[in-house]
């Protein structure tokens, strides 16, 4: 039973060196490519940098204190939508992207002042949509999107895909650009919609999202304002506001703890532990990155060799020392 000790050793020394194997020859192994995500989410987690506001983009969120104040919580009431849209085709916005579906009717008033609204907008307006093969999109709320749609003839209103592209564990991380910028089409997504009216060109290949900021800090990484504070009919308040507006790209989109939230690498935070964001504001990430040209920081096989033979080393260490 002499060589027990040793014996141990050597089975240990081997495993490590089989998983140091894996991580530098099998990333396109399931188990091995869930376990490099993993570490990739805690290094955007832990060392994403924070950052000041992105200088051309503004997120009007419709959050609880918003719609305590709606008379209609779902669908968001249309009057609201209407008064919304005004103001903000009027503030000065380069464009202005909505991540809400109309999906389905209200009543015959409040939905004519949502299309006159978007019928006499100045701006390009992108207007969310989602086929019936998007989880919680029926067919008939498919159909009504559309039937919606053709009641506009303002060559400014496009409609967007706003799908969000998520990993095996449900993670959005990635991001599928449309494979054609057709301006009458929806397969336009939101973001690239919004990157042709600032003259980029949107790139065609998939592309993993190199997040702006880092949402576990004090300063936040785009500019927000609540919707229900946005109002044309105070004048001193209007001014300022259009300043905040002038020349951005505006996203609107519900930020409420019930609905339209996704798990991103930030759930990996271990200070406030598993968070999620809604989806307008990853929408605004994926923008960011085109707007800046980033892309994302990956790890070479170098690297990952490096690290590999590393962990070697780690693993004769301690095999010997056990």
């Amino acid at each position: 039973m002499a060589s027990s000790p040793i014996m141990k050793k050597i089975v240990i020394s081997l495993l490590i060196i089989g998983f140091a194997l894996l991580v530098a020859k099998g990333p396109s192994l399931p188990g091995v490519r869930m376990l490099e995500l993993f570490f990739q989410d805690v290094r955007i987690a832990l060392l994403s940098e924070e950052r000041q506001p992105h200088p051309d983009i503004v997120v009007v969120e419709i959050n609880e204190q918003t719609f305590a104040k709606l008379k209609q919580r779902s669908p968001i009431e249309r009057h609201f939508l209407s008064r919304l849209i005004k103001d903000l085709s009027q503030s000065g916005a380069k464009a202005i992207g909505i991540d809400i579906l109309i999906d389905q009717p209200t009543n015959e008033r409040a939905d004519n002042d949502l299309l006159n609204s978007l019928q006499q907008s100045s701006v390009p307006l992108f207007l969310a949509y989602a086929d019936h093969d998007v989880e919680g999109v029926t067919i008939w709320q498919n159909q009504y999107q559309q039937e919606f749609f053709q009641q506009l003839d303002n060559p400014l209103v496009k409609l967007v895909d706003v799908r969000l592209t998520l990993d095996s564990d449900n993670t959005v991380r990635r991001h599928l650009p449309d494979q054609s910028i057709e301006r009458k089409s929806p397969s336009s997504t939101l973001a690239s919609a919004l990157a042709f009216e600032a003259d980029i060109q949107p790139q065609q290949e998939p592309f993993f999202i190199d997040f702006f900021g880092n949402q576990t800090s004090k300063t936040q990484p785009f500019n927000v304002i609540r919707a229900d504070l946005i109002d044309s009919s105070i004048a001193a308040i209007w001014q300022f506001q259009q300043k905040l507006f002038t020349d951005k790209l505006v996203l609107i989109g519900v930020n409420s703890s019930t609905v339209d939230r996704y798990q991103t690498p930030f759930k990996t935070d271990l200070i406030k532990g598993e968070m999620d964001t809604a989806g307008v504001f990853i929408h605004a990430q994926i923008l960011a990155q085109y707007l800046d040209h980033r892309k994302f920081p990956s790890i070479s096989s170098h690297s990952v060799l490096f690290y590999a033979m590393i962990i070697v080393l780690v693993g004769f260490i301690s095999g010997y020392l056990v």
